[in-house]
């Protein structure tokens, strides 16, 4: 125990901070307009910009964050389950489906209720 999910954490926040960014730089520009200044903007333009930049940037990276924590917790309790992230995406794939990757989802309710 120890590193168990540092690759797939890594490529969590590479994505996540990227998708963030990229659509934060993109909303003030679009907000600012081509003839303003972004000190002419409105500090809730700013807010906004933030909010939504991480509302896409997690509901992206959330299926990526399942798997980590999955990852991070497997042998935990018992004998290890997954060689690596790759393994646990398969698996969790082919268990529940793609709502898998969304707790709260019909499949993953499904699966926690039929256990």
């Amino acid at each position: 125990m120890g590193w168990e999910g540092l690759g797939v954490t890594v490529t969590r926040e590479v994505v996540s901070c990227g998708i963030y960014f990229a659509t934060y730089e993109w909303l003030i520009q679009s907000f600012r307009g081509p003839n303003k200044k972004l000190q002419d903007l409105n500090s809730g333009y700013l807010i906004l910009a933030g909010g939504l930049s991480g509302m896409l940037s997690w509901g992206i990276n959330y299926p990526i964050d399942v798997v980590k924590s999955r990852v991070q917790i497997d042998g935990m309790e018992g004998p290890r389950k997954y060689k690596n992230s790759m393994c646990c995406f398969k698996d969790l794939k082919s268990t529940v489906g793609w709502p898998g990757f969304i707790p709260g989802s019909f499949g993953h309710t499904n699966e926690s209720v039929s256990r």
